[in-house]
Parts: structure tokens; C-alpha cells; sequence
């Protein structure tokens, strides 16, 4: 018999299935999971216990190990400690580390660059997964690559417009659309009170006066 009433929890389930969600010995993997309170891609194969883990045993040391990049004792003594960080999945296995739970703004390194993880490099940190192992054998030459089209970026006021016209405005803050987009650059630091090392990014007021 043909579902003709909208039903959550048949929506529901289709919405993890197409997440990636599975249930394996009574434990869920992928899809979307509550992590600190809020609503969290998780990886396939990955419960959500486990990626809360992840921000409970940050350190600086496995920051520097799994991104090239530090950051700060105190940042990561918050990031464990508080629940108003979490994570936010931005493609594949990349994310944000997020202040707030709407996204205030977004956990910066040392030099005030948004900071972006990806988990698979944050696990071998943890010594969960093994790096891939180097061969000795010769490897079959590679065809010369084909010369590519120069990148022509875009200006601040094309990413804008891109931004608050199309879907992505709905889903990340503009700051966060900028660093996707590789304009990091745009993103202004966050002035900390009585000084000290920048820790979180967010956009420019001025971005958005136009709007008003």
C-alpha cells in the first residue's frame, strides 16, 4: 500500500541512509549524530562516541601532528573541556573546530588562520590508524601532465554575492564559505581581550552592511 501522509520517521531514516548511516551490533556509524549538543556529520564507520572523543583528547601536540599547524595551550584546554566547541563537516573528512552553537566563529592556529582538520589524519595522531606504508618498488612513469588554465580568483564581492545568493548561506557563516572557497585570506582574527594569541576567526562586519 502506497504511504500517502508524510511520515517522520520513514523521512527520517532515508535522510541517514542517504548520510551514510548504518547500525552494526547495536552501535550506529555515520550520518548525522548529536555531538556536544549538536547535530554532526559523522563519518561512515565512525560512531559518534568516538568523534566526541576526538575533541576531548585535543591536544596541541596532535593538532601539530595531524595538521602541520599549532595552536594554542589554552584554545585546546577550551576545546576539551568546553562543549560550545564542536565540529562542523565542510566536505569529505575535513572540518571546522566551531565556537557556539550556531557557528560564532571558528578555532583559528597560532597566526590566525581558520583552522581545518581532517579526521582521517587526526586518527593516525591518535595511533588509530596506521600511515600508509611506503613501497620500494619502482613506480610506473607518469604521463606529462597537461598544462592547466590558470586560476583566476575571485574578488571579495563576487564570493559575496555568490554567497548570499546561492544555498551556501543557509548551511556556514560567509567567513567559513570563504576559506571553502581557498580565500582564507579574507577571514578577519578575532581581537582578543587584553591581547594575547588570536583563537578564534570570524567575517567582517562590514560584509554584511550592505545588506541592511
Amino acid at each position: 500500500m502506497a504511504v500517502t501522509e508524510f511520515e517522520d520517521e520513514l523521512y527520517e531514516e532515508a535522510y541517514q541512509i542517504a548520510a551514510g548511516q548504518t547500525v552494526r551490533d547495536g552501535k550506529v556509524y555515520g550520518g548525522i549524530q548529536e555531538i556536544r549538543g549538536v547535530q554532526t556529520f559523522v563519518p561512515p564507520g565512525m560512531t559518534g562516541d568516538q568523534l566526541e572523543q576526538y575533541l576531548n583528547e585535543i591536544s596541541v601536540n596532535v593538532i601539530e601532528s595531524a595538521t602541520g599547524r599549532q595552536i594554542s595551550d589554552r584554545l585546546a584546554k577550551k576545546i576539551k573541556e568546553d562543549d560550545d566547541y564542536n565540529l562542523r563537516n565542510i566536505g569529505g573528512s575535513k572540518y571546522f573546530i566551531e565556537y557556539g552553537k550556531d557557528g560564532t566563529a571558528t578555532a583559528a592556529d597560532v597566526d590566525g588562520q581558520p583552522l581545518i582538520i581532517d579526521i582521517i589524519e587526526l586518527q593516525k595522531s591518535f595511533g588509530l590508524v596506521r600511515p600508509e606504508e611506503t613501497t620500494l618498488e619502482t613506480p610506473p612513469e607518469k604521463a606529462a601532465p597537461e598544462e592547466e588554465a590558470p586560476v583566476i580568483e575571485k574578488s571579495e564581492s563576487e564570493l559575496r554575492k555568490e554567497f548570499f545568493d546561492g544555498p551556501a548561506s543557509d548551511t556556514m557563516s560567509f567567513e567559513q564559505f570563504l576559506i571553502q572557497q581557498g580565500r582564507g585570506d579574507l577571514v578577519k582574527p578575532m581581537k582578543m581581550a587584553g591581547g594575547g594569541a588570536v583563537e578564534l576567526v570570524r567575517g567582517d562586519p562590514n560584509y554584511y552592511k550592505d545588506l541592511l
